[in-house]
């Protein structure tokens, strides 16, 4: 297992600065991970950045993982996670509560977080729904809140689809969304590669492409 995590944490940082994570409330599954890193990039670059995103199942319930990359206010961030994934439904809806420790911008911060989800389809063609919220909680007694909203669908040879709406506000200022839609595309063994772009819903409209990889391992 060490040999597998320390392949798939070598793939993710090989292209870390050339190349989204899985969202909702579903558990990773014991002994089973998950890497992503991907590159968004801006015209002109200003805006261009690197994100590193891992999971690994300690059970069938319980997710630890690492989220790095750029924060809710726009500065460098790395926090350790831990989600537990509910057993039971709510409202026919998956549910998971999560919460992180770690430094955003320098500053530490808590990250409490919470998941819901539907999966729906069959066969071939499969798709999920998810919204995941959440908070960045510094000690300085400031809070940084974040609301994503995913649809994503699975075609044939696991081909994937996926719209997303990225919301949040930083504290003190007003609130942002993006719109940002994918193409996961599987490669060899349990690795894909995602191709994007993404749009600002402000009045500058900011844009630009988002490339990754995810590894399964």
């Amino acid at each position: 297992m060490l040999r597998k995590l320390s392949g798939a944490l070598l793939a993710a940082g090989l292209v870390v600065l050339a190349a989204p994570a899985a969202a909702g409330p579903w558990p990773r599954g014991e002994r089973e991970g998950f890497a992503s890193a991907t590159w968004r990039g801006t015209p002109g670059g200003r805006g261009d950045y690197a994100a590193l995103y891992l999971e690994y199942g300690a059970t069938e319930r319980l997710t630890f993982g690492l989220d790095a990359g750029r924060a809710i206010d726009g500065g460098g961030k790395s926090v350790i996670f831990l989600q537990w994934a509910q057993r039971r439904r709510v409202a026919g809806l998956h549910l998971s509560w999560q919460v992180g420790l770690g430094t955003v911008n320098g500053r530490a911060v808590v990250r409490p977080g919470v998941s819901l989800g539907r999966s729906f389809g069959e066969g071939h063609r499969t798709g999920w729904i998810a919204a995941d919220a959440l908070a960045e909680i510094g000690g300085d007694g400031t809070t940084d809140a974040k609301l994503d909203l995913t649809l994503g669908v699975t075609r044939a040879a696991g081909r994937k689809a996926l719209l997303q709406l990225q919301t949040g506000r930083e504290w003190g200022d007003p609130p942002f969304a993006r719109i940002e839609a994918a193409a996961v595309m599987p490669l060899r063994g349990r690795s894909a590669l995602t191709l994007g772009v993404f749009h600002d819903l402000d009045p500058d409209g900011t844009g630009g492409i988002a490339l990754g990889l995810w590894q399964r391992f």
